[in-house]
């Protein structure tokens, strides 16, 4: 959660970032804690490239703007019992989810909380914006793929006394009452992130996902 609210930082003032892994698995990041001074040397020497990655903007229906660069999860939250969630891509309805939660993520958030949910691991030049139900209540909700030009609404579809949690990037941002809506977009900010061409993106998921589930 570290590099995403840097990224925050990072946007505002134009710049890359460089993640440097501290911690376990650090998908995002480019070089671990013992390659700190080798990579400070190749910055130094422009030995390095800025791969851009796509954003989303999440509107509240107060007017409130947040952006993401891996997900924004609509959940249960502390409510003990499953919400329902309306999910509409441009005009169309996709579907209308009893579940824990839906997913909106990014092809950099493929990696993360909606893999966990079942979702796909979309390579990040593919700009596109995956939905995924956490524990949807049916078997036929399956994730969906959808543009990442088109615009995505989401409704709280249940009574007004029914709240759920809106989380944008691991940051808990608000609750939803009863039929409130949620607008992501395509942001046109986008975050940069600095490489120095060592591991592709399969080396990554070959490496990190694998000791992940060690």
């Amino acid at each position: 959660g570290t590099l995403l609210r840097a990224t925050q930082t990072a946007i505002k003032r134009d710049v890359p970032v460089l993640g440097i892994n501290v911690g376990h698995i650090g998908f995002l990041v480019e070089s671990e804690l013992d390659g700190l001074q080798e990579a400070c040397q190749r910055l130094k020497r422009d030995e390095f490239t800025v791969e851009p990655r796509m954003m989303l903007d999440v509107e509240l229906a107060n007017g409130r703007m947040e952006s993401a660069l891996n997900d924004v999860v609509i959940s249960r939250g502390g409510y003990a019992r499953l919400i329902a969630l309306r999910a509409s891509v441009g005009r169309e309805v996709i579907g209308r989810y009893v579940a824990d939660g839906l997913i909106v993520s990014t092809p950099t958030g493929s990696t993360g909380y909606s893999l966990s949910a079942g979702g796909p691991i979309i390579c990040p030049e593919v700009e596109c914006v995956t939905l995924s139900p956490i524990c949807p209540h049916s078997l036929q909700h399956r994730p969906v793929i959808a543009n990442a030009d088109q615009t995505v609404t989401i409704e709280l579809d249940c009574d007004p006394e029914q709240t759920a949690q809106l989380d944008v990037d691991g940051r808990m941002v608000g609750m939803l009452s009863g039929r409130e809506l949620v607008t992501i977009r395509r942001s046109q900010t986008v975050t940069r992130l600095v490489r120095f061409g060592s591991h592709s993106f399969f080396q990554r998921i070959r490496a990190k996902l694998t000791e992940w589930s060690c």
